[in-house]
């Protein structure tokens, strides 16, 4: 498992930055609420930053 920092990328309205341990990642928020689950990035909006737990195949699968 590994945590996994959320924040919208700065100019943007759909676009999220996720940064783990391993990897930065930038992705549209259409694409991390299909892979992570629409509610999990309910902060995101309310508080602009949310921190989730996540196993590695969902690491791989945001990456891919």
């Amino acid at each position: 498992m590994s945590q996994l920092q959320c924040s919208w990328v700065p100019g943007t309205f759909n676009r999220v930055r996720m940064n783990s341990i391993h990897d930065l990642i930038e992705i549209t928020i259409e694409r991390a609420e299909r892979i992570l689950g629409r509610g999990s990035l309910h902060d995101l909006y309310l508080k602009g930053r949310v921190t989730l737990t996540v196993n590695e195949d969902v690491l791989q699968r945001l990456s891919a």
